[in-house]
């Protein structure tokens, strides 16, 4: 037979008599005119690729069985190798088909299982995830008990407060008068658009005197309560100084008087030696010989409980045979009571000092607040409203009207119940004041350190939150003994010919703690957000902004900056003309409005037509479209790292994971050694922190500093039981110790870091392989190196010797 190839097998490499089909018989790739047989020749192309794929598969393994692997202690990577008696190990007593199913899934749950007896992990990986697991243990056990507190703060927060029907109530109040019509002025006025001290006064007797005095107007089944009150506070007339070089000295006394802003110092307390202190229709009292009160908030400034005031009482005396025809007419009738004719309100109580007095209650220089005020009572809501109409009047001159309305119960003996909840709500708080204790105690046991404590923003979280309950608690105590000191008796409030300041401490008292609990309803809620670290899932919101914190800082300090100069830029100005940039911080508040599409660029155009453009243009461009959408990009620089950072399994399997460790660990013979143990004063979480510094010691006995790169020590099964004392590992439960050994491995298989161990102990296994085929030839001769430069070293000595003698014999 000819030995010749034919062109296409000679083009291809494949000599025909070497084949080996042909030579055993079989399907021959050349027939005899020595053309290719297709079929029988890719046939054997694709038997020789597969020959060679496994070939390569053996040397990887081989390879990753002499590297020492991180996951390979018996020479065999446990990643890739399954058998029935891993399957077994695991619980699973199935055939071998069933094991070939778990293989498939071998980067799911199980794994984790299946490697933990022959895997070794990286040490510091090892220890900073069992730390983890145990504060994830401690966070598990405090959750169950959060939620718990959490229910028990909504209901001690919304169980006082009908907010829905109260809104209501302030609705009956302050769109009719509001919304009312001043009559005595020509064009059209409302509250609102009140100018001057004139137009607060028609405002009185047009709009509150009929609007409450008057009983055929109708304000639902409320009770006015003991008599209403206008108050006002001034300044002196001495408050600023004036310019000697616009009003000189010599120019009457008249223009020599000031009145400048309302503070401490500069307000008209009433020992001024003018007429209107001389006045006797008003007269001044401080806040503490009012009674109490609260002070008043306003665009400009705030206001305090005390000043000039008068009253207007909603009822007067009657004689006893008027009764029968006033209990007809009266919406509240009494045999001693009527209500104030609304023109005896008007001309007796209202008209000497605001229209008929010289000087008037209230004028355009010095007043720079007034307010009228008075309580009701809901029988249907079981609440009080306060009522507030007032307007502030800034140093220029302007008036600025505004209102407020507040709704609050009181304490009675019908509210026994809640109080006793409320000490069981109190109860929940101590307990966190002891676990905040507690925990500072074990971080300083893990750590060494206390004032690294108070700058972790959980433990910052949980202060401000603790210390707002605790302030809460004593506004709700001086809210209930000031309920139980004051005669709430209807009949004595409502007939009592007097402001009730009372209830204004007890209003204070009440809001005080809405205030605060409004604030740690957020506080409480976003405490949440520490639990949620136990899910790869649900914690991506804080691990992103822990990852982004430091660049975030730097672009809100360049915002910052950015905004403040413009804010000073808008005040400058637009300050004079336009609302919003009447001050620097309103200025501030309107630029971040701004941001979010809040843009009034019509008043800006009216108020500096050249400069408009520039300042809105410029600060769009350079804080939104720019620092904004660099900050929404440092965020999602952050998330997408985040999301990389740890590989997130699917659902199923992760509901497969847990419930394979509920099964193990909650187990009748472990719940009942946890509580044998808990009831002896063992707790589980400090048991095992000890495991965990047990594991850091014994890796210090077993590695010195600097005897192998950090990376490569790692921690084995035999090492974990070693570490771990005998009788500590009794207390938290043989069993126990064995998950969690289970879970290491598990975690570690599925990190990242494992894949990078194990890639970068190929590539240098790969480095040392093909250095020692480059060399292999001449490895007897390197390794003899060492020696023959030792004889060298020798020879050289014993010549040295022999020269060093011939030079002495040299004559």
């Amino acid at each position: 037979m000819s030995t010749e190839t034919s062109p296409n097998t000679a083009a291809l490499g494949v000599v025909a008599d070497r084949s080996p089909r042909r030579a055993s018989g079989d399907h021959h790739m050349v027939d005899a005119n020595g053309d290719i047989d297709e079929p029988v020749f890719f046939e054997e192309i694709e038997r020789l690729r597969n020959e060679k794929d496994a070939r390569e598969q053996m040397q990887l393994e081989h390879e990753d069985a002499t590297l020492g692997g991180l996951l390979t202690t018996d020479g065999l990577d446990v990643r890739r190798n399954f058998a029935k008696q891993t399957a077994t190990q695991i619980g699973v007593d199935g055939t071998v088909e069933e094991v070939v199913e778990i293989d498939e899934r071998r980067k799911e749950s199980w794994r984790g299982l299946a490697l933990a007896p022959n895997a070794a992990i990286q040490w510091d990986f090892a220890v900073e995830t069992f730390d983890y697991k145990v504060q994830a243990m401690d966070l598990t056990a405090k959750l169950f008990v959060y939620l718990a507190f959490i229910i028990a703060f909504s209901f001690f927060f919304l169980v006082d407060r009908d907010v829905n029907n109260n809104f209501y109530l302030q609705k009956v109040f302050f769109d009719p008068i509001t919304g009312s019509e001043i009559a005595k002025l020509k064009v059209a006025k409302f509250f609102l658009d009140i100018t001057s001290a004139v137009g607060f006064v028609d405002f009185i007797c047009d709009i509150v005197l009929i609007q409450t005095v008057d009983y055929t107007y109708p304000t639902g089944g409320n009770y006015f309560v003991g008599s209403f009150r206008v108050r006002t506070q001034r300044a002196l007339d001495d408050s600023c100084t004036v310019n000697d070089a616009v009003i000189p000295s010599t120019m009457p006394a008249v223009f020599q008087q000031c009145y400048g802003p309302l503070t401490d110092s500069t307000e008209d307390t009433g020992l001024a030696d003018n007429a209107y202190n001389a006045n006797p229709l008003w007269k001044y009292k401080s806040c503490d010989e009012m009674g109490g009160g609260t002070s008043t908030y306003g665009w400009t400034s705030s206001f305090h409980c005390g000043g000039y005031y008068f009253e207007v009482p909603w009822w007067r005396d009657i004689e006893p045979e008027n009764v029968e025809r006033l209990s007809v007419l009266t919406p509240f009738p009494s045999s001693i009571k009527e209500r104030m004719p609304i023109f005896s309100a008007l001309y007796q109580f209202v008209t000497p000092p605001m229209i008929e007095s010289n000087p008037p209650f209230l004028d355009n220089v010095a007043t720079r607040f007034v307010t009228v005020e008075w309580f009701v009572y809901n029988a249907a809501l079981q609440t009080f409203g306060s009522v507030k109409m007032f307007a502030e009047v800034a140093n220029g001159g302007y008036w600025v009207p505004n209102y407020q309305f507040r709704v609050f119960s009181i304490w009675t003996r019908d509210n026994i119940p809640k109080t006793v909840y409320d000490g069981f709500f109190y109860l929940f708080v101590l307990y966190y004041i002891f676990q905040f204790f507690a925990d500072l105690h074990r971080f300083h046991r893990r750590e060494r350190k206390i004032l690294a404590f108070f700058f972790d923003m959980w433990n910052i979280l949980e202060m401000v939150n603790l210390a707002i309950f605790i302030v809460v608690l004593g506004f709700r105590i001086a809210f209930i003994k000031k309920c139980a000191d004051t005669n709430l008796e209807i009949d004595l409030l409502v007939y009592n010919e007097r402001y009730p300041v009372e209830l204004d401490d007890i209003m204070n008292a009440y809001m005080m703690q809405v205030y605060l609990n409004s604030v740690n309803v957020v506080l409480t809620f976003m405490k949440l957000l520490k639990f949620l670290r136990l899910n790869d899932r649900l914690n991506v919101l804080t691990r992103t902004l822990s990852a982004s914190q430091d660049s975030i800082f730097g672009v809100l300090v360049i915002f910052f900056l950015i905004v403040t100069a413009y804010a000073m830029t808008g005040y400058g100005l637009f300050g004079l003309g336009v609302w919003a940039f009447r001050s620097i911080d309103q200025s501030f508040s309107t630029l971040l409005q701004m941001l979010v599409g809040d843009i009034d660029y019509e008043s800006l155009r009216n108020e500096n037509r050249v400069e408009a453009g520039f300042f809105f243009w410029s600060y769009v461009i350079l804080a939104n479209f720019c620092l904004l959408n660099f900050l929404i990009g440092v965020l999602m620089e952050a998330f997408g790292e985040v999301s990389q950072s740890k590989p997130l399994l699917p659902l199923e399997s992760v509901l497969a994971k847990t419930w394979s460790d509920w099964r193990r660990t909650l187990l009748p013979a472990n719940l009942w050694h946890d509580l044998v143990q808990y009831i002896k004063g063992n707790s589980k979480e400090v048991l095992l922190m000890d495991a965990v510094e047990m594991l850091r010691e014994y890796r210090e006995k077993k590695y010195k500093p600097g005897e192998i790169p950090i990376d490569q020590e790692v921690l084995t099964l035999e090492d974990y039981e070693i570490a771990i004392d005998a009788e500590l590992a009794d207390k938290v439960g043989q069993g126990y110790m064995a998950y969690i050994w289970d879970d290491l491995v598990y975690e570690w298989d599925r990190s990242n870091e494992a894949d990078e161990a194990i890639k970068s102990h190929r590539d240098i296994a790969m480095t040392t392989k093909g250095v020692k085929a480059a060399i292999g030839k001449h490895m007897k001769l390197i390794e003899g190196f060492s020696g023959r430069l030792t004889d060298l070293e020798k020879n050289l000595t014993t010549l040295q010797g022999l020269l060093d003698g011939k030079q002495r014999v040299r004559p």
